[in-house]
Order: C-alpha cells, then sequence, then structure tokens
C-alpha cells in the first residue's frame, strides 16, 4: 500500500482572546512543516495571560498615531515599510543557516486618555469590530490600542511575504506574530506622560528567536 505524502507545507491561522487585562489580543501564526504537523500546530496557541515583553528584543522604533487615527497614510506605510525590513532580516534573512527557525513578534499597542468621542468614523468601526453597539472609555481605550497595534502588524506580514522563499531553506518553521492592545498603560512604566500624549499614542515592537 502506498504511504500517504507528508511534503512539507505553507499554512497560516488567525487565533483572536484577550489578555489579562481584558484587552484584544491576536496572534497570526506561520508555518512551514511536514503536512502531519500541521493538526498539532494549529489547534491552538497556548499565550500567557500576560506577555512580559522584558523577555523580547525591543525594536528600536516605534509607530506614532495622531488622536483618533489608526491607519497610515500611504506616506507613512511606506516610511513604516523601511523601518521594520531590518527586523525581517534579522529574523529570517540571517537565520538561513540553521535547520529549523521558531520566532516571534510582539506588538504591543498603546493609547492615551483621549476623550471617547462618539461622532468619530473610529469610534463605529471599533463597535463593529468589538461586535458591541456600545464601547465605554476603557473599551474604546482597549480596541483604539489593538487596532494601532495590528496596523503596525500588517506592515510587518506584509513583509514577511516577501520572505517566505527563504522558508524553503528551513526544514522546519513557526512564527507568531501576537497582536496586543494594553488600553490606556503607560509605553514605559518608569517614563511620565501626559494624558494627551503622542508619545502614549504608540504601537512598540518586540521579537525572539526560540531555540
Amino acid at each position: 500500500m502506498a504511504q500517504p505524502s507528508n511534503k512539507k507545507v505553507f499554512y497560516q491561522k488567525v487565533f483572536k482572546s484577550v489578555n489579562a487585562q481584558a484587552c484584544p489580543r491576536q496572534v497570526q501564526r506561520y508555518a512551514y512543516c511536514p503536512s502531519d504537523q500541521m493538526t498539532t500546530l494549529f489547534k491552538e496557541v497556548e499565550m500567557p495571560a500576560i506577555i512580559d515583553q522584558k523577555k523580547y528584543k525591543k525594536f528600536s522604533k516605534a509607530s506614532i498615531f495622531p488622536q483618533h487615527l489608526f491607519e497610515f497614510s500611504e506616506e507613512r506605510r511606506k516610511q513604516a515599510t523601511q523601518v521594520f525590513q531590518p527586523l525581517l532580516d534579522s529574523l529570517v534573512g540571517k537565520q538561513v543557516m540553521r535547520d529549523t527557525l521558531r520566532a516571534e513578534i510582539l506588538i504591543l499597542g498603546y493609547s492615551d486618555l483621549t476623550p471617547r468621542m462618539e461622532d468619530i468614523i473610529a469610534y463605529d468601526y471599533l463597535c463593529r469590530l468589538s461586535r458591541k453597539s456600545f464601547l465605554d472609555q476603557k473599551s474604546f481605550q482597549d480596541w483604539f490600542s489593538f487596532v494601532r497595534a495590528r496596523e503596525t502588524g500588517s506592515v510587518i506580514m506584509e513583509l514577511f511575504d516577501q520572505y517566505k522563499s527563504l522558508l524553503l531553506n528551513f526544514e522546519f518553521v513557526v512564527l507568531d506574530i501576537i497582536i496586543e492592545g494594553r488600553g490606556i498603560e503607560k509605553p514605559e512604566s518608569d517614563r511620565t506622560y501626559s494624558d494627551i500624549d503622542d508619545k502614549r499614542r504608540i504601537a512598540k515592537v518586540y521579537w525572539r528567536v526560540n531555540g
């Protein structure tokens, strides 16, 4: 009897959850491995309720957003692509001598204390995204911080697509892109911020190679 094919395949899947503060979290898992391992890899993604960013390397640049906005303009998206290119070089391009690649990119979004405004486009969008008809101040800031992280993550995902051909050099690859809102948490706990502060309306990026 012929043996079933177990060729290496590429697959991706999104997992959605919340963190310990009930802020939204999303994990985009990419894998390139033998097909018989896919079921195990994509059954679930285990993440701690609280992710300690100190266990990751911090990327030197962050994304900054204007009030009430969470999307990049065309020009800023081009700039972000250039900024985050070295991250993908470090994660994939410089790891090609390895047989396996297990890596994580952690993107944390933050909000300042800009008051919730129901008459802005962003509010309607966040209601639809969260599947709620009303968002209180905390929920509004939590979701706003999440979509800022997700916008930054979308640039990194587009860059990662350009590196897919390099994955063929590995025997096994798992990359998790973790996107999480942190609401009005201070991006740097030991730093003084104003209530309305563009240095709080940011998305920070961390990364690590496991194993």
